[in-house]
């Protein structure tokens, strides 16, 4: 991607439910594409963290092997980029300045 084009960091709370809904990691990732086009789709270091958080709290081996796998085949699919202070901050104006806009980016 070259610059000035913007990605797209994917949600924890919707791979969660593409994990939820027992979809494969391809068919998640076209799924996102249809809807995205173009654009990459990467993950933040953060929602790897909630994402490995609902590993353990899955409530049968099954389960969890099912979203460890889910995991593991997603962070092998797509970017992972660090949260660094400045990245936060960066986050924390979006919704301010896009709804100035009348934008809902979440």
């Amino acid at each position: 991607m070259g610059p000035g084009h913007l990605g797209v960091i994917l949600d924890s709370s919707i791979v969660i439910e593409a994990e939820r809904q027992r979809l494969n990691v391809a068919r998640f990732l076209r799924v996102v594409a249809e809807r995205i086009g173009e654009r990459e789709a990467a993950l933040c270091s953060i929602s790897v963290a909630e994402l490995a958080h609902g590993i353990d709290r899955a409530a049968t081996p099954e389960r969890r092997q099912a979203r460890r796998m889910f995991l593991d085949d997603l962070k092998s699919s797509v970017a992972i980029y660090p949260i660094t202070a400045d990245t936060a901050e960066l986050a924390g104006k979006i919704d301010p300045e896009a709804s100035e806009q009348g934008i809902n980016p979440f």
